[in-house]
C-alpha cells in the first residue's frame, strides 16, 4: 500500500510528465469568468485565443476578454540564457513557434518574447527578419508601451557596432514615453527593466561605473520583476561594488 508522501509523488510526476505546469495562464473574460489554461495561439486573422482547459482546446473572441495574463515560459528564459551565452541560434529556435503564436496579446511575455526573437535575429546576421518583426511589434501594439520593446533591441544593436552615443539617445527616448507610477504595473517592470539593464551595461563598458550601478540598482529595487533579471542586475551591481568599493550611488 503506497504512503501519502508517495502518492503526493507520484502525482507530482505524472503533472510535469502530461506537460501541465503550475504557472497557468489566466484569461478573464468580460462576464467575470476566470479561465485557467495555457494560452496555445492567438488568430489574429479571426481574432480568437485558443486555450487549453478542462474540456480541450477552446477558441474564445478576443472581444469577449477583458485581460490575459500569461505565466513564465521556460522557452523564454532559455533564450535569455543563450543570448547571454551567446547563442542567438538556439534562442531563434526556442522562441520563433512561441513567437508565431503568441505575438500581438497585451501580455509582457507576448512582447518581450517578440522583443528577444528580433535580438537575436540581429546577432545571427538576419537583419531583414529582425526589421520585419520590429515593424510587426510596432504594428501589434500601436497604444501600448511594448512597441518600445523594439528600440530598446535596436538600441542594443547599436551599442554592438559601436555607436554607444547613438545607443544612449535611443534609450532617453524611450524613457521620455514612459510614464513613471510610484508602484509601476507589469509593462511597466518589463520596459523600464530592459532599458536600465541596457544602459546599465552600455555606461559600464564606457566606464561611467557610477552611473551603471545606479541603473543597476534600480532594477533591483524598482523594476524588479522578473526576478531572474533582477538577480542579473544584483550580480552585476555587486561585481562593480567589489571590483572599486568607492563605488557610490547619488
Amino acid at each position: 500500500m503506497m504512503t501519502k508522501p508517495a502518492i503526493f509523488a507520484l502525482a507530482l510526476a505524472l503533472t510535469f510528465a502530461s506537460g501541465l505546469s503550475a504557472a497557468q495562464d489566466k484569461i478573464t473574460l468580460r462576464t467575470g469568468q476566470v479561465i485557467e489554461g495555457e494560452v496555445k495561439r492567438f488568430d489574429r486573422d479571426r481574432q480568437q485565443v485558443v486555450v487549453a482547459e478542462a474540456r480541450g482546446e477552446v477558441p474564445f473572441p478576443l472581444v469577449n476578454i477583458s485581460a490575459i495574463r500569461l505565466g513564465p515560459r521556460p522557452e523564454l528564459e532559455e533564450a535569455r540564457r543563450a543570448l547571454a551565452a551567446g547563442d542567438a541560434a538556439k534562442a531563434v529556435q526556442l522562441l520563433e513557434p512561441m513567437v508565431n503564436n503568441l505575438i500581438g496579446l497585451d501580455d509582457p511575455v507576448a512582447a518581450e518574447s517578440a522583443g528577444v526573437l528580433a535580438d537575436a535575429y540581429g546577432r545571427v546576421n538576419q537583419a531583414s527578419k529582425a526589421n520585419e518583426l520590429f515593424t510587426t511589434i510596432e504594428r501589434v501594439y500601436p497604444n501600448s508601451i511594448y512597441r518600445l520593446q523594439g528600440k530598446i533591441i535596436q538600441a542594443r544593436g547599436q551599442a554592438r557596432g559601436g555607436a554607444s552615443d547613438a545607443a544612449l539617445r535611443t534609450l532617453g527616448e524611450v524613457e521620455k514615453e514612459m510614464k513613471h507610477p510610484a508602484i509601476p504595473d507589469g509593462a511597466s517592470m518589463q520596459i523600464m527593466g530592459d532599458l536600465l539593464m541596457t544602459r546599465a551595461e552600455i555606461l559600464q563598458d564606457l566606464g561611467k561605473k557610477s552611473e551603471a550601478l545606479a541603473d543597476y540598482l534600480k532594477v533591483v529595487v524598482i523594476y524588479h520583476e522578473p526576478e531572474s533579471r533582477a538577480r542579473q542586475a544584483a550580480q552585476a551591481a555587486d561585481k562593480l561594488r567589489q571590483a572599486d568599493p568607492s563605488l557610490f550611488v547619488n
